[in-house]
């Protein structure tokens, strides 16, 4: 399974979201579900779902390039077909399976609601969060912290 391009992911999270019903998708709430399936992946396949690194920023983990592609949305939800992205990752199974029970379990969230699992104490955004920009959660600490809630 190789590394894919966070903006490709980022729209097929969006449309199997609004498959789903789930219509809500903020770019904040995009950030913290592309977080939350990162992890997951980091957790169950060793290795993570997109090449960008995850920045631990005052608000929270965040993709720099989500951010710049979505920042236009405001606190509005994103138009699913917010633009082109490369639509053959959605044959790869076990990324739409993941992203869907990324889904499953977290869609029904809000924006805020995400936020405040991901700033929660001993997360890998609050062991990193130190006010400095830039700054990138290490893959380890994300993994180590998604194998704790799996129960291994």
């Amino acid at each position: 399974m190789a590394y894919k391009k966070t903006r490709d992911v980022a729209g097929l999270l969006l449309s199997r979201a609004f498959i789903r019903g789930i219509n809500d998708v903020s770019p904040m709430k995009l950030q913290k579900l592309l977080y939350l399936a990162n992890g997951w992946h980091l957790a169950i396949f060793d290795k993570p779902l997109v090449k960008e690194k995850v920045q631990a920023w005052k608000f929270g983990p965040v993709f720099p390039s989500l951010y710049r592609d979505f920042k236009r949305y405001g606190n509005q939800p994103i138009d699913p077909f917010w633009e082109d992205y490369n639509y053959s990752i959605g044959q790869d199974q076990p990324v739409v399976d993941l992203l869907d029970a990324v889904l499953d379990k977290y869609g029904h969230l809000s924006a805020i609601q995400l936020s405040r699992l991901t700033h929660q104490e001993e997360t890998p955004w609050s062991r990193t969060w130190d006010g400095t920009p830039d700054k990138s959660i290490p893959d380890e600490l994300i993994a180590e912290h998604f194998r704790s809630l799996a129960g291994h």
